[in-house]
């Protein structure tokens, strides 16, 4: 291609006269934004046509200095062998692509918003003594660009090169009315507030969510001569997708039916004053008329005075009126009665992100190349290397290519009570894969499953979750990796942060430790007394309890896991529920799990039969321990802290079997899997999906890490010692951040 009829070679004579490569003082570049106003038509068959040429530069180009080197001319310094008496000028200019152009976007595979660029770059080689116009004038004659296989093939030099260099990115975006996504969903204020009423909620105009779709593409490409009839080439592709929903919610409640509000609400009412709702209205009447309050409704006035952060030397007949608020819409409820807010807090966020990268590099002879031109200019990979490999004239000295995959979801449900504080959970699911191939096409993958669940109740952070990894030490045996060549592992984690921590709340922090093996029994005492003594008085303190599994011990673990043995998950399910300080046979751990074994084991097979679970669980207990019998048997659906009861949490957790039945499915179709050498897509993600199902409570978590390794304790399993247990301590104390760590392996 002849660009001397586009160029001003008066202004290139006048500027670099008669220099040389050797001058010390040429400016750089050696030509700054010289324009070509003329469209061109790079390519056989117009296959690019080019709005402008802006910024289209000649400077010199010497891989010993470092100023001359730009950006765009990474993947070609590696390529370029330096020779006595030799330089180079390089020819850069940054295209815009006519996106009317539909052919040309298909073929390319590059998304682009309108005023995105491709960069060229040719690269010529002089010798030293040459003058720079003489250079400059010989390479415009003869331009060689990228695009066209002739010219690549005819005018290209041995040590020449041209590259190219894309970035593009596409980006769209929508919103649209939350009514009509997510208002079903809604009705869950009922299940927060304990009412199995349904529940209308106006939507406000504004409730609205967002939705982005976001492509990201870069692509370099370089061809060099190296020799007679011999062209190295380098490709890199990298491809990033990302789509993502986020939609949030935060109204207000307004329920139209008064009467249904009430009922709703009432327990909720007693638990801010800590008294019936009838007791409140007698108390409000009296007040009202006058009357005399006895010693009990006197103290009751002053809870009701403490719990609204009232003044203690308010004037009593103020309270009938707050009382008569408490017949109003939860709004008006909290917001004038708690000096708060009650809102509805509903969100569901999704993301799915997916990033590819690939590198190519190979010696081609020049037939190779002609026949591959077009595969090579549109960065199709997968097809050059098909045509490449085992192929006369054709050698792969480096390939990789690596996708991977995010796809994360997550929802919750939360209500806001301003100054006291929040009540709200959030359920998080993640998984993300890497997949890797080379020359031979085999590969290398390595996936990590995470399910978290983070809560937040009134002042304090609690979070939850396992993570199961799946990865390939090395490359597959055969195309498609199968599930035996993999290493697997798991991770537990419980964190738990607390604004300050309270002797009751340190004792359930130490029992947690030795549930999960972090110290034994004998050393609950010991731990509790130094613990209480060092964080009495601090603030902002986080527990976080971790579970790590190798694969070493995993894969010894998973034939039993793999089993529904009801008699080890209903121990496990024991020891894992809740320490009571006021039971002698719930403090310790392990008297919980011989205790409460038989009772979960019982559940685990007979949970679909109407079982009274409260008198079974009084009938087992009462011969050694009466008082914990009568407590179990006493159970309520509406009893305060249900979660400590047997029947409490088989109500709380009602799919506790089917989740256990679940995990029991992802394990053994995990071992089937490793045992038959299938293809990991056949498994791994499945397995996962089933796992996950039992990992969604805090209870249930509570009894997988103990149940882990109460199995690694097996002397016929015995990999107890192979897994990592750790309980680390964040505090805050005299203004800087304090860690203790307690670690057994």
């Amino acid at each position: 291609m002849n660009l001397l009829q586009h160029i001003n070679a008066e202004e290139i004579d006048r500027l670099l006269s008669s220099k040389t490569f050797k001058d010390k003082d040429l400016p750089l570049p050696l030509l700054k934004k010289a324009s070509l106003d003329t469209p061109l038509s790079f390519g056989e068959n117009g296959i690019l046509p080019i709005k402008a040429l802006s910024n289209f530069q000649v400077r010199l180009f010497d891989l010993a200095d470092n100023k001359t080197i730009q950006p765009s001319d990474a993947n070609v310094r590696n390529l370029l062998a330096p020779k006595q008496g030799e330089a180079w000028l390089a020819y850069s200019s940054e295209s815009h692509l006519d996106i009317d152009n539909p052919k040309l976007i298909s073929q390319l595979g590059i998304n682009f918003d309108v005023d995105k660029k491709i960069i060229f770059n040719s690269y010529k080689v002089h010798t030293d003594s040459q003058t720079l116009p003489q250079a400059i004038f010989q390479d415009l004659k003869d331009f060689v660009v990228i695009f066209s296989k002739s010219q690549v093939l005819n005018n290209l030099q041995i040590n020449e090169a041209v590259s190219m260099q894309v970035a593009g990115k596409f980006k769209t975006s929508a919103t649209v009315r939350w009514a009509d996504i997510f208002a079903g969903s809604l009705n869950q204020l009922g299940k927060l507030l304990g009412s199995n009423e349904s529940i209308k909620v106006q939507l406000g105009a504004k409730a609205e969510a967002d939705f982005s779709i976001e492509v990201k593409d870069d692509f370099n490409l370089v061809i060099c001569k190296i020799a007679d009839n011999q062209y190295k080439i380098s490709l890199t592709k990298a491809v990033a997708q990302n789509i993502s929903a986020k939609a949030d919610l935060n109204i207000g409640v307004s329920l139209q039916n008064s009467a249904q509000v009430m009922r709703m609400l009432a327990p909720m009412i007693e638990g801010i004053f800590d008294l019936p709702e009838n007791k409140l209205k007698e108390i409000g009447e009296k007040i009202k008329a006058d009357q005399w309050l006895d010693e009990a409704e006197r103290q009751a006035v002053g809870v009701i005075i403490k719990r609204l952060g009232l003044s203690q030397g308010m004037d009593i007949k103020q309270i009938p009126q707050k009382i008569e608020e408490t017949e109003k819409s939860v709004l008006e409820l909290v917001k004038n009665i708690a000096q708060t807010k009650v809102q509805l807090g509903f969100s569901f966020e999704y993301q799915r992100l997916k990033s590819e990268d690939a590198f190519l590099q190979a010696v081609v002879s020049q037939s190779i190349l002609e026949q591959n031109h077009q595969n090579i200019l549109f960065f199709k990979i997968n097809d050059l290397l098909s045509n490449l490999i085992d192929k006369e004239g054709a050698k792969i000295e480096k390939y990789l290519h690596e996708t991977r995959y995010q796809k994360r979801v997550a929802w919750g449900l939360g209500l806001d009570f301003g100054r006291w504080g929040a009540l709200a959970g959030k359920d998080n699911k993640s998984v993300e894969w890497s997949i890797r191939q080379n020359a031979q096409l085999k590969q290398q993958v390595s996936f990590v499953g995470t399910r978290i669940y983070k809560a937040t109740e009134w002042k304090n952070k609690v979070n939850w979750g396992v993570s199961f990894t799946a990865q390939m030490p090395n490359f597959s045996f055969e195309n498609i990796a199968k599930a035996h060549e993999f290493q697997y592992g798991l991770q537990v984690i419980w964190e738990q942060t607390e604004n300050e921590t309270d002797k009751e709340e340190l004792l359930q922090i130490i029992d947690l430790a030795v549930l999960w093996g972090i110290i034994t029994e004998e050393e609950f005492d010991k731990y509790a007394l130094e613990l209480e003594n060092t964080l009495g008085n601090t603030k902002n303190i986080s527990y976080v309890f971790q579970i790590q599994v190798p694969n070493e011990a995993f894969v010894m673990l998973l034939p039993v896991l793999s089993r529904k043995i009801n008699t080890l998950i209903g121990k496990a399910l024991g020891a894992g529920m809740n320490f009571l300080n006021y039971f002698d046979a719930r403090k310790v751990a392990e008297k919980r799990a011989e205790l409460y074994a038989p009772l979960w084991a019982t559940y685990l097979s007979k949970y679909e039969e109407n079982i009274n679970w409260a008198s079974l669980a009084q009938t087992h207990l009462k011969s050694q321990h009466k008082d914990l019998a009568n407590y179990e048997g006493s159970y309520q659906r509406n009893s305060v802290g249900g979660y400590n009861y047997f029947q409490g949490l088989i109500q709380l957790n009602p799919n506790t079997a089917t989740q256990v039945e679940s995990f029991v499915a992802g394990a053994n179709l995990l071992a089937k899997g490793i045992g038959s050498e299938l293809p990991y897509e056949e498994v791994i993600q499945k397995s996962f999906e089933q796992m996950q199902a039992f990992w969604t409570q805090s209870h249930h978590i509570r009894s997988f890490g103990y149940y882990l390794l109460d199995i690694a304790k097996n002397p016929n399993i015995d990999v107890f010692h192979q897994i990592s247990r750790t309980l680390t301590i964040h505090y805050q104390a005299n203004n800087s951040l304090q860690t203790i760590q307690i670690a057994k392996k």
